[in-house]
This record gives structure tokens, C-alpha cells and sequence, in this order.
């Protein structure tokens, strides 16, 4: 079984070796224990491992990673399994160029060259770990620290190695005293001694300078499939940002409604969206995006008048086609932007730009959920007229009050996604249907609950929708 190398897509390729092997007493038992380990680790570590490890040639063996931040804790699991027999490991970053398979057998490439390559290096110089492909000043950071760590590991004696080991996990000194029955002041010498907390310190700034390396493989990968940089991706943000401040943050529901019968309200919102438009490209503005930007406000000024004139241009339908015609004419205009020299700013270059885009892409989100997911969801309740137009018959006091709700519980919703608390979500609607807990309940008010139920799942739907490609978004940067 065997998947296709997706094309610029980097793997860890991690090779090891049993040093010394022929002078091993019971050698067969060695590696019955190191079939084992392996066959333990690649279960343990299944959703990282691209190609299980396996053993390859005598006492060689290698396995395939899917992420370089993964590479730290498989070495420490390898180590602490197979503690009391001497290895030598060797990582390698890269592609691959062949299809990959179940487990690291039949694969080659860039990664696998590297990896080769640094275990030559770990043979000719004596090294425990030795890096190569991670970009230049990482392998050397890399190897600096592993070095480092190998020289303090190579003077541990087995009762120094099996408490560092023991002590792991966040496990405290006294259990792991009670563990070796041993004394808590003899665990903590043994560890100081080991010099156990500058190791972990080093294995810190390894993991650091790994996760790095992930993070610049990741925007690489996704521009590479869309041939795109990051500062073209923020610009691409900063005009769809401008369009949501035009459309939704200046536009209010009065003006919106005005602009269907006024010519002078409908040229009246263009404006302001050229204005939004100016505002968030400021930072890289020059005369000819200023230009490109006022073709850009007539033309979403046009497809209003045609949505205006339209037979039921104000159902949920002609909505979403009128947005979808405004998010291409915005592209094509991102696409004009980027065509040539000279019609963004150098700003566009600067890290802080990269930056800038991601303030306006969650603003942006912020300013959707609270205007453009309330006019989702009144056009879908529109939908059904007996109900919705009953229940607004009842008083406009109590149908703003309801919106106001939902705005709040959209605004809400995003901001738990965007920090990651996603069982808090229940509570806001466990909290929400509390307080309508007496409608609900009541038979008479059937069509109360038909109305809640849409409106509420509507609205959460829009919040979660937008969450998710915020952070999709977030992070291409």
C-alpha cells in the first residue's frame, strides 16, 4: 500500500544504528528487542509517521515523519526503549520522489539523501545525533545542541540514565523515588549530577527550532500548490477585508433597504466602498491601485443595481450569488494587483504587512458574524413567512432584542473556536435555551420553537462556518 509524495511537501526521514553491533553479546536478542521497539513506536506515534520504521540492513533501521517537530520525542522514545544498547541516529529533511509507503522500505529522495549523508557524519565524528536539509543555520544549531547532549549523556552511568529516564513525564522526584526505592535526595543528585535540567533545556530549544522549521514548511507548501507568496496571500485578505468593511460595517440594514429604490443611496454605498477599499490598502497604496480600486467599487456599484432590479433579489439566494459576485470581482482584482510591477507598494514586501492582513482577517470575521450573519439568518427565517412574520408582528422591541441575541451569540461562538474552546459552545446554547426554557416547553408556542431552532442553528452554523476558514486562513501566514 503506497501513497504519491505530494509535490513540495517535506518529510523527516530518520535513520538509526546500533553502534558497535558485532561486539553485542546475544546480538540475536538485540534485535528481537529492536523489532519490538519499532513496531511499538510506529503504533504509538501512528498519526505523525508517514512510513513505519523498520529495520533495513544488520542493525540499521529508518522510518519516515511527517512533520520535523515530531523528530525529538520519537528519538527519546527510541532511546529510553532500547536503553543499554549504544545508537547513533541521523535525521534528514526533504522531499521524497518516490511514492510512500506503508513503512520506510523503497522510498527515496532529498530527505532520505540527507539523512544519509548526516549518518556518515555521525560514524566519521563519533555523534549521537547528527542533522542535515534543515537549512543551513538550523542543522547547525541542531547539531550544536545534540552534540552537546550526546557528550553530557555519554558520561551517564546506568543508574544516572535510568533516572533521567524515570524522571520524565512530568513525573515529580519523590515518585520517582517511591518508584526505584531509593531515597528523594539520592534522585535528586542523581539528576543534578546528570545534569538533567540543562538537557531538558536543549531539547526545549531543539523542539523550538523543529516546530520553526514546520511552520515555514507549511506556508511553503501552501503557496507552492497555489504558486502564491504570503505577502500576495495578505493582499488577497486586505481587499476582501475591504469589502466586508464596505458592505456590511458601512452598510446598514436602513441604507441597505434605502438603496433599492434610491439611485442616489445605491452611488452613495459604491463610494463608501471605494472608501473602505482606499482605507485598508493604505499601507501599499499607490495610484494605480487606487485606480484599479475605483473600477472595482463601479462594478460592485453594478452588480447591486442588478440585484436591486432582480425579482426576489432580497431572498437568501440572491444573497449568497450577489456575495459570490462580489468575492470574484475582488480576486480578479487581486489578480490584476498582482500581474505586474508597480501596482502595490513596497510595504507589501515588510513582515508587519503579514501581520496587518491577519488583524483585518479577524476583524473582518468579527464584522460578518455581526452584520452579515444577521442578514443570513433573517432572510433564512424569511423563508418561512408564518412563522417568522408573526412572530415579528408581535413587537419590534422583542424581534431587535432577539437579533441582538444573535449577534452575541455568533461574536461568542467565534471567539471560543479562536481559542480553541470548543465544548464551551453547549454552554452557550444550553444558556440561550435556559432563558426560553417557558416558551419551549408550552405547546401553544410550537411554532415559537420551530422559529428558535432555525434561527439559533443558523446562526451558530454561520459563526462555526467563519471560524473555521478564519483560522484556515490565519494560518497560511
Amino acid at each position: 500500500m503506497s501513497t504519491p509524495g505530494a509535490a513540495g511537501r517535506r518529510y523527516a526521514a530518520i535513520i538509526g544504528d546500533i553502534r558497535r553491533s558485532r561486539d553485542l553479546e546475544e546480538r540475536a536478542a538485540v534485535q528481537e528487542r529492536l523489532d519490538a521497539t519499532l513496531k511499538h513506536i510506529n503504533a504509538e506515534v501512528k498519526p505523525i509517521v508517514a512510513a513505519g520504521f523498520v529495520i533495513t540492513l544488520g542493525d540499521e533501521f529508518q522510518g519516515l515523519v511527517d512533520r520535523a517537530s515530531g523528530v525529538v520525542g520519537i528519538l527519546n522514545k527510541l532511546d529510553m526503549a532500547l536503553l543499554g544498547i549504544p545508537l547513533r541516529f541521523a535525521v534528514g529533511w526533504g522531499e521524497v520522489s518516490t511514492a510512500v509507503r506503508e513503512v520506510a522500505l523503497g522510498i527515496d529522495g532529498p530527505c532520505f539523501h540527507a539523512a544519509r549523508a548526516a549518518m556518515e557524519r555521525s560514524k566519521r565524528d563519533g555523534r549521537w545525533v547528527t542533522f542535515s536539509g534543515f537549512g543551513e543555520l538550523e542543522d547547525q544549531l541542531l547539531n550544536a545542541l545534540y552534540w552537546l547532549m550526546g557528550g553530557v549523556r555519554a558520561g551517564w552511568t546506568e543508574i544516572q540514565a535510568e533516572t533521567v529516564w524515570a524522571a520524565r513525564g512530568a513525573r515529580t522526584q519523590t515518585e520517582v523515588a517511591q518508584e526505584r526505592g531509593r531515597h528523594a535526595s539520592t534522585v535528586s543528585k542523581a539528576l543534578k549530577s546528570a545534569l538533567y535540567d540543562p538537557v531538558l533545556a536543549a531539547e526545549e530549544a531543539a523542539q523550538s527550532l523543529l516546530e520553526r522549521v514546520d511552520a515555514r514548511d507549511k506556508e511553503t507548501t501552501v503557496n507552492s500548490v497555489f504558486e502564491i507568496t504570503p505577502q500576495e496571500l495578505a493582499v488577497l485578505v486586505v481587499l476582501l477585508a475591504g469589502h466586508v468593511f464596505g458592505d456590511f460595517l458601512f452598510q446598514s440594514q436602513r441604507v441597505a433597504d434605502a438603496k433599492e429604490k434610491s439611485g442616489a443611496v445605491m452611488l452613495a454605498h459604491g463610494g463608501l466602498v471605494l472608501v473602505a477599499h482606499l482605507a485598508v490598502l493604505a499601507p501599499v497604496w499607490t495610484w494605480r491601485a487606487a485606480g484599479l480600486m475605483t473600477g472595482l467599487s463601479v462594478l460592485h456599484t453594478a452588480v447591486d443595481a442588478v440585484r436591486a432590479r432582480v425579482r426576489g433579489g432580497a431572498s437568501l439566494q440572491a444573497f449568497a450569488i450577489d456575495q459570490t459576485a462580489h468575492v470574484a470581482l475582488v480576486v480578479l482584482a487581486w489578480l490584476w494587483l498582482m500581474s505586474g510591477d508597480g501596482w502595490v507598494g513596497e510595504g507589501m514586501t515588510e513582515g508587519w504587512f503579514r501581520w496587518y492582513a491577519r488583524v483585518l482577517a479577524v476583524a473582518s470575521a468579527y464584522v460578518f458574524n455581526g452584520k452579515g450573519g444577521t442578514a443570513i439568518v433573517r432572510k433564512t427565517l424569511s423563508r418561512y413567512p408564518r412563522i417568522s412574520g408573526r412572530l415579528e408582528s408581535d413587537g419590534l422591541d422583542e424581534y431587535e432584542m432577539g437579533r441582538v441575541i444573535g449577534t452575541l451569540e455568533r461574536l461568542l461562538v467565534l471567539t471560543l473556536i479562536l481559542f480553541w474552546q470548543w465544548a464551551a459552545i453547549g454552554l452557550v446554547i444550553a444558556a440561550k435555551s435556559i432563558a426560553r426554557f417557558p416558551e419551549l416547553r408550552d405547546r401553544r408556542h410550537k411554532e415559537f420553537t420551530e422559529y428558535y431552532l432555525i434561527g439559533t442553528l443558523t446562526s451558530i452554523l454561520v459563526a462555526v462556518g467563519s471560524a473555521i476558514m478564519l483560522k484556515g486562513v490565519l494560518s497560511c501566514f
